[in-house]
């Protein structure tokens, strides 16, 4: 009954705002991760980002991202070295383990790998082993997914089914998702409609002189 009582109280007490940096964040967690990927390849590169370049030109990239909310999750994905993206009104290549960026990012929807990083430290504690665990255990299985190059266009089409039946963002609400699609089927051979598949996202370009700057690079 004691222990009853007291769970009850802890719900209803107030919660006290603690923000936790991402460097302690990343204190917090890289044991976590190291434990399970140190073994595979993979190397921490930034606070709460870890790449594997052993088979580039496809990185494996697994990060924590802060979202609104107070709240952060366990992304991962693959960074492709034939992809480049905009930075400003220049257009830039992300080619090593520390510059890369996930250019097929899939984001866990739900609550269920949520943690609050603005509730101390205590509540991380609690939750990463299982969060990392569950988290890793998913990212691999998207790895294997995306291992060869003439993978990619069937994980592509997995990524777009999972996000349609979500309740998140969509598919191309995530930047680079659109570039990727496009020098991908540059890359196979299929300038035109890597050309077709660029225009149809002119709407998501906010400079246009980058915009410019990318179609030649689908042409060469």
């Amino acid at each position: 009954m004691k222990r009853v009582f007291s769970e009850l109280l802890n719900l209803f007490r107030p919660k006290v705002f603690e923000e936790v940096t991402n460097s302690r964040l990343h204190a917090m967690l890289h044991g976590e991760v190291e434990r399970l990927l140190a073994n595979k390849g993979f190397e921490a590169v930034n606070d709460l980002i870890w790449v594997r370049g052993d088979d580039a030109p496809i990185r494996q990239v697994f990060k924590f991202s802060k979202l609104k909310g107070g709240i952060f999750v366990p992304m991962w994905g693959v960074s492709l070295d034939f992809v480049p993206h905009l930075s400003g009104k220049k257009v830039a290549w992300h080619r090593s383990n520390k510059s890369a960026k996930l250019d097929l990012c899939f984001h866990p929807q739900g609550s269920a790998l949520q943690m609050s990083y603005i509730e101390g430290p205590t509540p991380i504690l609690q939750r990463r082993k299982y969060v990392v665990g569950q988290a890793v255990e998913e990212a691999t299985k998207f790895w294997q997914m995306c291992h060869k190059i003439d993978a990619l266009p069937d994980a592509i089409k997995w990524l777009r089914a999972y996000y349609s039946e979500g309740k998140g963002l969509a598919f191309y609400n995530y930047t680079q998702h659109f570039l990727t699609v496009a020098f991908l089927l540059k890359r196979n051979g299929q300038p035109e409609e890597a050309m077709t598949e660029l225009d149809r996202q002119y709407a998501e370009f906010r400079e246009p002189e980058a915009w410019q700057k990318l179609k030649p690079l689908l042409s060469e």
